[in-house]
C-alpha cells in the first residue's frame, strides 16, 4: 500500500511537472527568438525536457562528444555587477553609503527587473526562472525539523543572514519604490529571497581574465543555468577572448537524446541541498560531518584519563576537529581523533607521535579505537532511525509534501553511509 502511495506521489509530481514544461513551451520559444535577437548561436543542439530524476533539464538532440563546446553565451547576455552599474539603478547606488556584496548588487537588479514586467529588456529570461526553489529557506518549520540537527541549524543561520542583509538594504529599496513606482509593492522580503537564491542558484564564476571583471565576479547567464549538475561528468567553463563569449566545453560525451549536465563542484549532499535544492544519490562527494558536541560524548565515555578537554584543545591546536566519514570510510581527522582518545599515555609529545601515526598502537588500543568508532556512528544511526518513524500528517500542500520528502531522501543516504562503515567495522 505503502509503495503504491509513493507511486502514485510520484506520478502526480511528473505530471506537475510536464504540466510546467507544457506552460511554458511558449516562453521558452519567446527565450530564444531573445537570445538569438542578441547574437547567440546554438552551437550544440540542446531543448528543454523533462526527465524522471531531475525534473527540467536539457536535451542533447543530437550526439554530443567529449570536448565539444555546448554552450556559447555572448558577453552581452550575462547579468554582472558592470551590467548593474550601466542600468538605471546606478544614481541610487552611488548615494547608497552602505558596501554591497557581488550577490546583493545582482539580487537587488533582479528583484527590480522581474519587478517591471513589460519594462524589462531581461522580461524572457525571468519568465522561464521558477517562483519559488526547493531549498530549506524556503521550507516550512515541519520540514525544516526533517533535516540532520547541524543541517537545520545552518538553514536558520542561512535566513538569518538573509533577513539581516534585507534589513540593511530597506533604505535603498524605498529610494527605488520612490524613483520608479513601477516596482512599489515588489521588492519585499518575499521578494529579495528569491532574487537571492536566484543569484545563488544559476550564476557561474567570472575568472580575472574576463575583459571588464574583477576576479571573483559573477554573473547570471540566461540558457546556459538550464543545465543540471551530476558529479559524474567534467567541464572547463570561462571567457573566450576571442570571441568575447562565455562557453562550457563538456570533457564528457552524450547520447542523442540524454540530458545534457555540468558539473557545479565536488559538493555534498547538504551543499548541495542548501545552497541549490536537490541532492545526488549515491554521491561520491557525500561527507557527514561530526560536531564537536558527538565528539565529546564519545570522548568523556572512552577516555580513561579523563582529560578530554585537554585531548580536544589538542585537535584544536592543530585544525583537526573537522571530523567526518564518507562512503570511502572514516576521515583521516576522525581516526586521529579516536586513536589519540584509545591511548592512556598522558603526554603532548607522544599524543603528536599516535596522531601522526609515528607510533603503531597495541591491538588493545586497535579495538577501542573501533569500539570508540562504533558508539560514535550508531549515535549518530539513532539521530535518522528517529526521522524515519513515518508521521500520521497531511501537509498543506504538494510542495510541503515535496520538502520533507526531500529532506527524508537527504537523511537516508547519510543513513546508508553509516551504515555502509559499521559493517565494515564488524
Amino acid at each position: 500500500m505503502c509503495e503504491m502511495g509513493r507511486t502514485l506521489r510520484r506520478r502526480k509530481w511528473l505530471k506537475a511537472q510536464q504540466a510546467c514544461i507544457n506552460q511554458h513551451k511558449k516562453s521558452y520559444q519567446q527565450l530564444f527568438s531573445w537570445l538569438r535577437s542578441n547574437g547567440f548561436t546554438m552551437i550544440t543542439k540542446l531543448k528543454p525536457a523533462l526527465f524522471k530524476d531531475t525534473g527540467r533539464g536539457l536535451m542533447a538532440c543530437e550526439s554530443v562528444s567529449a570536448g565539444q563546446v555546448i554552450v556559447s553565451l555572448p558577453r552581452n547576455l550575462l547579468i554582472t555587477s558592470e551590467t548593474v552599474k550601466r542600468s538605471y539603478l546606478l544614481p541610487l547606488l552611488q548615494l547608497y553609503n552602505k558596501e554591497l556584496t557581488p550577490e546583493e548588487t545582482l539580487s537587488i537588479f533582479v528583484m527590480c527587473e522581474k519587478a517591471r514586467g513589460q519594462k524589462s529588456p531581461w522580461l524572457q529570461y525571468f519568465d522561464i526562472i521558477p517562483e519559488f526553489y526547493s531549498t530549506p529557506a524556503y521550507f516550512s518549520q515541519e520540514a525544516i525539523k526533517e533535516l540532520p540537527y547541524s543541517l537545520q541549524e545552518n538553514v536558520q543561520i542561512q535566513i538569518c543572514c538573509l533577513q539581516r542583509s534585507y534589513q540593511k538594504l530597506k533604505g535603498l529599496l524605498l529610494q527605488i519604490e520612490n524613483f520608479f513606482p513601477e516596482v512599489k509593492g515588489q521588492l519585499t522580503f518575499k521578494d529579495y529571497r528569491w532574487a537571492w537564491f536566484t543569484v545563488n542558484t544559476r550564476c557561474v564564476y567570472l575568472r580575472a581574465a574576463c575583459k571588464g571583471e574583477n576576479e571573483g565576479s559573477f554573473a547570471l547567464a540566461p540558457f546556459l543555468d538550464l543545465l543540471n549538475h551530476s558529479s559524474h561528468v567534467q567541464v572547463k567553463a570561462g571567457m573566450n577572448q576571442e570571441n568575447n563569449c562565455y562557453e562550457i566545453v563538456t570533457l564528457t560525451p552524450f547520447s542523442k537524446y540524454s540530458q545534457v549536465f555540468i558539473n557545479y563542484g565536488n559538493h555534498d549532499n547538504r551543499r548541495l541541498l542548501l545552497e541549490y535544492g536537490f541532492i545526488l544519490p549515491s554521491n561520491p562527494n557525500d561527507i557527514i560531518q561530526f560536531s564537536s558536541e558527538e565528539i565529546k560524548c564519545a570522548f568523556e565515555k572512552y577516555d580513561q584519563l579523563h582529560v578530554t578537554d585537554e585531548k580536544l584543545s589538542f585537535l584544536r591546536e592543530r585544525k583537526l576537529l573537522s571530523m567526518g566519514c564518507s562512503q570511502e570510510g572514516m576521515t583521516w581527522n576522525l581516526v586521529a581523533a579516536l586513536k589519540l582518545l584509545s591511548v592512556r599515555k598522558h603526554s603532548r609529545e607522544f599524543w603528536n607521535m599516535v596522531v601522526y601515526e609515528e607510533v603503531e598502537l597495541s591491538q588493545q588500543e586497535q579495538k577501542k579505537v573501533a569500539e570508540c568508532a562504533r558508539f560514535i556512528l550508531v549515535n549518530k544511526l539513532k539521530e535518522y532511525e528517529k526521522k524515519a518513524v513515518p508521521k500520521k500528517k497531511s501537509y498543506e500542500n504538494l510542495r510541503e509534501s515535496f520538502h520533507v520528502r526531500l529532506a527524508q531522501a537527504l537523511c537516508r543516504e547519510e543513513q546508508n553511509i553509516i551504515l555502509k562503515i559499521l559493517k565494515e567495522l564488524e
